[in-house]
């Protein structure tokens, strides 16, 4: 009611899926075969793109170097609980192309994909947090698996989410709506944003109204109701690389105040509607989230 992220705590902790998906070899071998669209490089690289594969081929050529590469960051970590301990099972039989350093990860992202209409026997490995009856229950659920380095961008959203993890680590930073006029807002659509961008002239981000942007964003088939809003929406990134900020660009932004959550499996976040929010994987990762 009080429109404020919250950390949530281990709230899935119990699920069955926190044991299961972090077996890199069962994913492969019960549902290698599904089909799935991947983003393949970083959010800021010139060469990223969009692909499909399978989920045998995203396991091999990228999950698992990223599993081993967090295995070697964790290497002499007594505490199963440090954010570079191995948190995967991945394959060891490796061959030499994919034994990398742990910085040369090539990152790719399965990113807000309705995988459970896809495959839904992964149904039965999780339940929705209890906080999302409170709204009716979820609408709709995403999965996100994704190599260490995966990033997105800071940005908001027209409905409430509670996201959280599966396997692995992700780091998470929050801005109060209220912050909205230190954000320097993006006018563009968030496919055509795959850089922060620099050419754009200093007031072009507050050139979207608030309400002519509510009207534009697109409404989802199929969803309870028909009312939950998609990413879609035009402007609601911003322009600022909230990590590493350049405040001769965008000064406003030092006014800006943030909340910072690490999580962990079985852990989660709220977000409501219109909270910023940037979120970089620190490991190999697996996320759900509700939408509301």
């Amino acid at each position: 009611n009080k429109d404020k992220p919250v950390a949530l705590g281990a709230v899935g902790a119990r699920w069955p899926a926190l044991d299961k998906w972090r077996d890199l070899r069962w994913l492969k071998k019960q549902h290698g075969h599904r089909n799935v669209p991947l983003e393949v490089g970083a959010f800021d690289d010139k060469a990223w793109r969009e692909d499909v594969r399978s989920l045998a081929s995203f396991v091999d050529e990228f999950l698992a170097p990223s599993a081993r590469a967090d295995a070697r960051a964790g290497a002499g970590v007594e505490s199963a609980s440090d954010l570079a301990a191995p948190v995967f099972s991945a394959p060891s039989n490796a061959d030499a192309n994919t034994r990398r350093d742990a910085n040369d990860v090539t990152v790719a992202y399965l990113a807000q994909h309705q995988l459970f209409e896809q495959i839904p026997d992964l149904l039965a490995d999780f339940d929705a947090p209890e906080v999302c009856d409170a709204f009716g229950g979820a609408d709709r659920v995403n999965a996100w698996i994704g190599t260490r380095g995966t990033v997105t961008p800071c940005h908001f959203d027209s409905y409430d989410n509670v996201l959280g993890q599966v396997a692995g680590f992700k780091f998470v930073r929050l801005y109060h709506e209220k912050d909205a006029p230190f954000m320097y807002r993006h006018a563009g659509a968030w496919e055509t944003n795959r850089t922060w961008p620099g050419s754009q002239t200093e007031n072009e981000a507050e050139t979207v109204d608030d309400r002519a942007l509510d009207d534009r964003a697109t409404t989802i088939e199929g969803d309870v109701g028909g009312t939950l809003r998609a990413r879609g929406a035009q402007g609601n990134i911003s322009r600022v690389d909230v990590e590493r900020p350049d405040h001769e660009k965008f000064p406003l932004f030092a006014n800006a105040r943030h909340m910072d959550v690490v999580l962990g499996p079985g852990e989660f976040v709220y977000i409501p509607a219109r909270c910023w929010h940037y979120v970089r994987a620190l490991t190999t990762s697996v996320s759900l989230n509700f939408l509301f």
